[in-house]
């Protein structure tokens, strides 16, 4: 809920379980990487 409230996260540019996983998982990244800095 926090990505998509917070940093405007609606849908996934790409198609295919993989490569939403690995989207997915940038997402998550970043994610965790402003609650660091933060």
């Amino acid at each position: 809920g926090n990505i998509k409230q917070n940093h405007g996260f609606r849908r996934f540019m790409l198609r295919g379980k993989e490569k939403v996983s690995i989207e997915w998982g940038l997402l998550a990244i970043a994610q965790n990487l402003r609650k660091k800095a933060a």
